[in-house]
């Protein structure tokens, strides 16, 4: 892989866990706001769903926290965590969204209001995917991540045409955390064959420092061109 793989890796030696730990602010937890719940909401796309639901959670004093939203097809999804008072009742509250949104699919259940920890975590790190589109891509990605015990935190698909191509494009992007465990020679050669054979890009960095801004920023690479960049790590170990 190129330089941002070998930069990224390294880090699950030499770098901390990084938390991503999200607290309600102190001003809603004196007030009592000290239960979160999740809302899901999914539904023929129209103007003004965000702002009928919003409304409807403002009816019952819930400050939104957390959301995602996307336009999937002609459906429109969305998914929030909200907090809310302990005197809230989790039916009502559901019943009032339903009513703003009739013939919409809609679900809420109570969760932590903290996210839970990394714990023994030794890396966040971004994998990123761009190859052309294939039954089997994304379980198959999975199933390396998951015979590592790398825990899959954020992901985003997305699947476009490729210019002059004549193919789909399909590309994910994957915040994971790696644990303490994690084999690096193993997971590298599983990469490599992946990339190989389903003919896929993959790029693993570190977001923190991308956000930080980067001095030798390079072009991505492409095609099933996936190196031995780790090496130095492992010599380092």
């Amino acid at each position: 892989m190129n330089q941002f793989f070998r930069r990224a890796t390294s880090s699950l030696i030499r770098t901390p866990a990084r938390s991503l730990r999200v607290r309600p602010p102190v001003a809603f937890q004196s007030r009592g706001f000290a239960r979160s719940v999740i809302i899901t909401t999914t539904g023929p796309d129209r103007q003004g769903i965000v702002a009928d639901v919003t409304d409807a959670l403002d009816n019952h004093g819930a400050s939104v926290q957390e959301s995602r939203m996307a336009l999937l097809g002609s459906n429109f999804a969305l998914i929030m965590r909200a907090i809310v008072n302990d005197t809230v009742c989790t039916e009502d509250l559901k019943s009032t969204v339903e009513q703003k949104f009739p013939g919409f699919t809609v679900g809420l259940a109570d969760t932590e209001t903290q996210v839970a920890g990394f714990k023994g975590t030794r890396a966040i790190l971004e994998l990123n995917m761009e190859g052309p589109d294939q039954p089997g891509l994304l379980k198959n990605l999975t199933r390396i991540l998951a015979a590592q015990n790398i825990s899959v935190r954020d992901l985003h698909t997305n699947t476009h045409s490729a210019p002059f191509a004549g193919y789909s494009v399909f590309t994910t992007r994957t915040i994971l955390a790696f644990p303490p465990e994690v084999n690096l020679e193993e997971f590298e050669e599983d990469l490599e064959e992946f990339e190989s054979k389903y003919g896929v890009h993959l790029s693993l960095t570190d977001p923190a420092e991308e956000e930080e801004g980067q001095e030798d920023e390079e072009q991505p690479v492409t095609g099933p061109t996936l190196q031995r960049d780790m090496i130095g790590m492992h010599q380092r170990e």
